[in-house]
């Protein structure tokens, strides 16, 4: 899989170089997707995605994170959210590098 540092490849792209088929995170209450980022891409209407290895597939989770690094270890969260001065909730995607959180993890419990 060719990795792009300025540019990353379009969803087509990875689809077509993808060792196991891609899919999209499906956005909807208490969804979790684990695995290691592989790739980020744009798709079609310009959404930024990062493409996890979620063991059968490759699985887009849009995020507008950049600095997750190629091979880290991702969880990615479906979380309702409020904007703020708003009364309605809205589910939005959180990433988190993994290693990062046990770290934090770790350190709170010193």
């Amino acid at each position: 899989m060719r990795v792009r540092e300025r540019t990353p490849l379009s969803v087509e792209e990875v689809r077509a170089e993808a060792p196991k088929p891609l899919r999209f995170a499906a956005l909807r209450p208490g969804a979790v997707y684990r695995g290691r980022v592989v790739t980020y891409a744009l798709g079609e209407d310009g959404e930024r995605y990062a493409v996890l290895d979620t063991g059968r597939h490759w699985t887009a989770v849009p995020t507008e994170r950049a600095d997750l690094a190629v091979r880290s270890n991702v969880v990615a969260r479906a979380q309702r959210v409020e904007r703020e001065g708003e009364r309605r909730q809205l589910l939005a995607w959180q990433l988190d590098d993994e290693e990062r959180q046990r770290a934090r993890g770790h350190d709170r419990e010193r």
